[in-house]
């Protein structure tokens, strides 16, 4: 989708996300360098030590059945383009730092975070369609789901910019150590 919608040179909208992006020096000289963390590999982080950030990566996809190279790996043109790449690197992740499973709110609240993070319009939408799909089903849920994307959009503000953070290498770090580092306390509203 960002691949389309980023040969419109003229997009305000992405250029906006970009000049965004771009004015976080950190991610700024990722960019540039073209910095690509190589993806782990499940046994890697099965072997992380307990209570490691890895470890927990692990749980988190093991359980929930999903995988790493789940998303393409693709050669980036663009700023846009390379904070695609980087998003698909770092979701899973960012549902562990934050303590997010998969259910609805759970997305919805990383969603959250995305927006305050990257003031991606895209995050919005799925917020959007997330709580439609959800006052549909069971609006009560859709209630707690509101309260959820604002937990996750004020962390967001609070944190420094993830994308910044070459968090692949703290695998083998407590999980309660690298959420530290990236600024996140559970628990806030």
């Amino acid at each position: 989708g960002v691949k389309i919608a980023s040969k419109n040179k003229n997009n305000s909208v992405l250029k906006e996300v970009e000049r965004h992006v771009l004015s976080h020096p950190e991610f700024a000289d990722h960019y540039a360098k073209g910095y690509v963390p190589s993806l782990a590999k499940m046994n890697e982080l099965a072997a992380a030590p307990e209570n490691s950030f890895g470890r927990a990566l692990y749980q988190h996809l093991h359980k929930n059945n999903l995988n790493l190279e789940l998303f393409p790996r693709f050669q980036f043109e663009s700023p846009i383009e390379y904070l695609s790449l980087r998003i698909y690197q770092d979701h899973d992740l960012w549902h562990v730092l934050l303590d997010c499973g998969v259910e609805i709110e759970d997305e919805l609240a990383v969603q959250g975070f995305g927006v305050a993070q990257l003031r991606s319009p895209i995050a919005v939408l799925i917020i959007i369609g997330g709580l439609l799909s959800l006052i549909r089903k069971s609006p009560l849920r859709a209630v707690q789901a509101v309260k959820r994307i604002v937990q996750g959009y004020n962390q967001g503000q609070r944190s420094p910019f993830l994308l910044g953070i070459r968090i692949h290498e703290y695998f083998h770090m407590p999980l309660t150590e690298v959420r530290a580092l990236c600024g996140i306390s559970l628990g806030h509203t």
